[in-house]
């Protein structure tokens, strides 16, 4: 059988997709025309485009296991790709601290990786808060670069992220483009702003320049 879908996480769905499928009576040819068929469903690991050879991935990962096998994944269908993480905790399972540890181990499987701000935090009692500082730590202990940038705007602003989707990376910094994976993004201005960067040609600055590239791009 085959998948067009890339991960373990995939073939192990696939596969009790299929036992169900037999326990049913289908055929064999049967479902694999229904492998062939299914391209998966939005944000996981849906690729949102590509621009100057830098892939942009979105997904709704929000718990570590979950990051952890769609970076392996990403890892095996585009080995030697520097991939950015970035990272939204906007889940109430990523707004608290119940998988601090695990959140690092599963991320330190980015080239890089940026934390934004944990959204709506006044909603959570501090005792039960993820601590972004302790997660840069411990991501920085395994020799990986990670930065705590709240916003969107200054996740889109920074300038080593921007040095890399400037000049895809291949030069500055010598192997193939970089490739963005957005998890847990739930936040419409982030999103926008992905959206801006591919369709727009480029990378936009600020929500002001953001918004109106997006008005100019999309009419």
């Amino acid at each position: 059988f085959r998948i067009p879908m890339i991960g373990e996480l995939n073939v192990r769905n696939a596969l009790a997709a299929l036992l169900l499928a037999r326990y049913t009576g289908l055929s064999d040819e049967q479902i694999q025309s229904g492998f062939d068929t299914f391209k998966g469903i939005q944000r996981r690991l849906e690729i949102r485009g590509e621009t100057g050879g830098i892939i942009v991935i979105d997904d709704f990962a929000h718990h570590p296991t979950a990051i952890r096998e769609t970076l392996k994944a990403l890892g095996q269908r585009y080995p030697g790709r520097r991939v950015w993480a970035i990272f939204e905790p906007r889940s109430n399972t990523t707004r608290r601290n119940h998988f601090q540890i695990e959140l690092a181990e599963a991320l330190r499987l980015a080239k890089r990786v940026v934390v934004a701000e944990v959204a709506r935090l006044e909603q959570v009692p501090p005792e039960e808060r993820l601590n972004p500082a302790q997660l840069m730590a411990d991501i920085r202990a395994a020799g990986v670069e990670a930065y705590y940038l709240p916003t969107a705007d200054e996740i889109v602003a920074h300038r080593v992220l921007l040095t890399e989707a400037a000049k895809s990376g291949a030069v500055a910094l010598g192997g193939s483009p970089p490739m963005f994976y957005i998890t847990n993004a739930s936040s419409a201005a982030s999103r926008a702003k992905w959206h801006v960067y591919l369709e727009g040609g480029g990378w936009c600055e600020s929500t002001a320049s953001c918004a109106k590239r997006a008005n100019s791009t999309l009419g």
